[in-house]
C-alpha cells in the first residue's frame, strides 16, 4: 500500500472513531445513546407512548453539577419502572446498566436485576430507584428527584 493511501485510510478511520464517540457522548436519539431531556416548570416530562416497547430507554438530564443519566422501562404488565443509571456500589466506574431480555445488567460487575424489581429495590448493586409520577399519558420526574442522584455522576 502506498504511503498516501495508508495516510488517507488512517484519517478516515480516525474520523469514524471520533464520530462514533460523539454520537454516544451526545446521546443522539436512535443511535443507542441516551436521549437528552430538559426540565420545564421543575419537571422532566416523557410521553409514555415512547416507552411501551419493553426496552430500556436511557436519558441524560443536565443537572446543576453535570449530566445525570437515568433509564425508564415498561414491564410486561405495563408498569413503568425508572432508575438512575448507577448504583451504590459500582457508580464510581460510571458504566451503568444495559438490558438483556427481562433483566438489567450492571456493566461493571455483571450482576442481573429483573425488570420487575427496578425502582422498588435499592441498595447494593441494584439500580438506584428514581421517583416518577404518571400524569395522563406523560411520565413526569421532578427536578429535585433527579438532582438527588447527582452524586452518582460526579
Amino acid at each position: 500500500m502506498k504511503k498516501s493511501s495508508f495516510t488517507l485510510l488512517l484519517i478516515v478511520l480516525s474520523l469514524l472513531v471520533t464520530a462514533s464517540a460523539l454520537v454516544g457522548w451526545l446521546g443522539i436519539s436512535g443511535t443507542g445513546g441516551a436521549t437528552s431531556v430538559a426540565a420545564s416548570a421543575g419537571k422532566v416530562s416523557i410521553p409514555i407512548g415512547d416507552l411501551n416497547d419493553g426496552k430500556a430507554h436511557f436519558y441524560n438530564y443536565k443537572g446543576q453539577t453535570g449530566k445525570i443519566t437515568f433509564f425508564v422501562i415498561t414491564e410486561k404488565d405495563g408498569t413503568l419502572r425508572a432508575a438512575f443509571d448507577a448504583c451504590d456500589v459500582c457508580y464510581l466506574e460510571k458504566k451503568g446498566y444495559e438490558q438483556k431480555g427481562e433483566q438489567m445488567i450492571c456493566r461493571n460487575c455483571n450482576q442481573a436485576f429483573p425488570v420487575a424489581k427496578i425502582g422498588t429495590v435499592s441498595g447494593g448493586c441494584n439500580p438506584s430507584p428514581l421517583k416518577v409520577t404518571l400524569v395522563g399519558s406523560t411520565l413526569e420526574i421532578a427536578v429535585i428527584d433527579l438532582e438527588s442522584g447527582a452524586h452518582y455522576f460526579r
